[in-house]
């Protein structure tokens, strides 16, 4: 069973997640044999993110 797990560090509305939840479900018909009936689509909102970045692997 597929799952999509999304993580924000905003606050989201039940319209924002369904909305994503609907972009999700057409985007998993292009993984064969699956379908948005499957899906699973948990989110987070109001999450703290932190993000390491190493300027010398991405060469920026």
């Amino acid at each position: 069973m597929p799952v999509i797990h999304t993580h924000v560090s905003v606050s989201t509305t039940p319209e924002q997640r369904e909305a994503l939840k609907a972009a999700y479900g057409k985007a998993i018909t292009a993984v064969p044999g699956k379908s948005e009936g499957w899906l699973m689509c948990p989110f987070e909102d109001n999450m703290p993110i932190y993000l390491y970045f190493v300027k010398s692997v991405f060469r920026v």
